[in-house]
């Protein structure tokens, strides 16, 4: 996989360090302190070329192209020593690693790729301060958006808008890229990524999604905007009573599978039977991989607002709603491993 943008193949003209210059001087243009030095037997590695930032093209991130392929799964070692957080391989990228900084809230970004044509690793550094209020400017908001819209290979890139939650849900700081499709009752609704960090230990989760609703206003197109979290000042006892709220969150965590720990919901705002809303449930703890999986067994793969997730018999009611005349049930219980299995039809 071969790294876009700024990580792609590089003319002979762009190529213009080599390794004749002395090792303390190679990695002078690192973009920041934090960033490891690609090192070998205690040695500073030699690139074949590097390319500067060209923030006037939105390009904000410094660039290495090394020989072979060695260096993919070295450099990945330091990276994971000096405390930067695993992402593996998102789409755009072979590997993609973070550092958190708290003294000044910067994001570090490591993006590591093999071009097989010209066999060579590249390894693209730049620094996120989004989470920053007086580095909110942008040439950084611009560069987070080209990196999560990529992520979801929106071919409406150009329409992504960045949302940033007032308050922390679940004990996660919330960010997302929002692209608009359409307008639904009261929200407007599109496609979706999100990430979820823990304010606690820095962990952060990636989730993305269709049909997420946010507040319906105008939305400027890469314009960064803040929400509030919650329910609706008007909403009444039939929502807030229910389990899943219908619709009235675009998302939020719950125990739905009665395992004593709460996961993930993401609402799919009118995606449900006679338009109502459908819910998306994520694993609460991450497999062997680090990666939390949408529970795609029965019944959580037919939420929506006419279930019945009822904590107290622990049982999980889906009701299919053809018309007021035609209506049918399927209760799920749990067998003795915790495993949902249908138990009656009605």
């Amino acid at each position: 996989m071969i790294l876009a943008a700024s990580c792609g193949q590089q003319s002979g003209a762009n190529k213009s360090k080599t390794a004749e210059v002395a090792a303390q001087d190679l990695y002078a243009d690192l973009p920041d302190r934090d960033f490891p030095v690609p090192v070998t037997d205690g040695k500073a590695v030699s690139y074949k070329w590097t390319n500067p930032p060209a923030p006037e093209e939105g390009d904000i991130s410094t660039t290495y192209g090394y020989a072979g392929k060695d260096l993919m799964k070295s450099y990945q070692e330091q990276l994971r020593e000096a405390g930067f957080a695993d992402h593996g391989s998102t789409g755009r990228v072979d590997a993609l690693w973070t550092f958190e900084r708290s003294e000044d809230g910067a994001t570090l970004v490591v993006e590591l790729g093999y071009n097989e044509e010209e066999n060579e690793t590249v390894i693209s550094m730049y620094v996120n301060y989004l989470n920053e209020d007086e580095h909110t400017g942008a040439e950084s908001n611009a560069a987070f958006l080209d990196w999560l819209s990529a992520e979801m290979e929106l071919i409406y890139h150009a329409n992504c808008v960045y949302l940033k939650y007032n308050q922390p849900v679940g004990g996660y700081g919330v960010e997302a890229v929002f692209v608009p499709e359409g307008e639904m009752y009261d929200k407007i609704t599109g496609l979706v990524l999100m990430r979820f960090k823990n304010i606690t230990t820095g962990e952060e989760r990636y989730i993305d999604g269709y049909s997420f609703a946010v507040p319906k206003q105008e939305y400027t197109p890469r314009e960064t905007y803040t929400l509030d979290y919650g329910l609706p000042d008007d909403a009444d006892e039939f929502i807030t009573a229910h389990p899943l709220y219908y619709g009235a969150l675009p998302f939020f965590f719950a125990d739905v599978n009665f395992d004593g720990k709460e996961e993930l919901v993401i609402t799919q705002f009118g995606q449900g039977q006679r338009g109502c809303s459908a819910y998306q449930v994520y694993s609460a703890e991450p497999d062997d991989n680090g990666e939390y999986n949408i529970l795609f067994d029965a019944p959580f793969d037919r939420l929506d607002d006419f279930s019945t997730i009822d904590s107290e018999r622990r049982q999980i009611i889906i009701q299919s709603n053809n018309s007021a005349d035609d209506t049918s049930e399927e209760v799920y219980k749990q067998d003795e491993h915790g495993k949902f299995y249908l138990f009656e039809t009605r």
